[in-house]
């Protein structure tokens, strides 16, 4: 299990749409629905991001923590979506979802938060 810090604070870098709140344990996004078109933003508590194996068990591949964000890559082209692929509340947390437009405008005026990631 990994901790990803975010490379920057999204919350503050981009325009959240939408935030809605997720009480622990909740599914905030699936499979599919990651490559939406939006990408999402850990605005308050911690998300886990975990696949289910063969066998049916939860195995957690990152905790990410508030300015975090998830289904990016999926979102902006750059892997395929995981049909097995969660992203759920390991604690009440608040996501926030931003899109896809926006995010490509930021990076294309300041690639700074990216250049290291």
């Amino acid at each position: 299990m990994f901790h990803r810090p975010p490379p920057a604070d999204w919350r503050v870098l981009l325009p959240v749409r939408r935030q809605t709140r997720y009480p622990i344990d909740a599914t905030i996004a699936s499979g599919g629905d990651l490559g939406d078109r939006d990408i999402y933003v850990v605005m308050e508590g911690t998300v886990r991001l975990s696949l289910a194996t063969r066998e049916g068990r939860e195995q957690v591949l990152f905790y990410l923590p508030p300015g975090s964000l998830f289904g990016e890559q999926a979102a902006l082209g750059k892997s395929p979506v995981f049909a097995d692929l969660v992203a759920v509340a390991d604690e009440p947390s608040v996501v926030g979802q931003i899109a896809t437009a926006e995010m490509t405008a930021l990076l294309v005026l300041r690639p700074e938060p990216i250049r290291d990631w």
